[in-house]
């Protein structure tokens, strides 16, 4: 490779990895708050997740996005959700 291309591999492997950190940043904060939400607020936030879950399936598949996107997109919200049920339960 040439050292400009050296380069620009080198800050799109940079800004990736800063992206990866805040998205696990933001999940592990949303998990945490989730688990320790009163729980009929929790059961209702686990009620729109899953609506919301539904409607953001359909926009993403409209999207030309690739299928690991989609799937990734909807193993979180679901996660989420199941999390947010078992607060309910708390």
């Amino acid at each position: 490779m040439s050292t400009s291309l050296d380069a620009r591999v080198k800050d799109l492997e940079e800004a990736l990895a800063i992206t990866k950190g805040r998205v696990d940043g933001m999940h592990a904060l949303l998990l945490t708050i989730a688990r320790h939400l009163p729980p009929q607020i929790a059961a209702e936030c686990a009620k729109q997740v899953e609506l919301a879950a539904e409607r953001i399936t359909a926009d993403l598949l409209a999207l030309p996005l690739p299928n690991a996107t989609v799937e990734e997109v909807k193993r979180v919200m679901a996660q989420g959700a199941e999390v947010l049920k078992h607060a309910a339960k708390s």
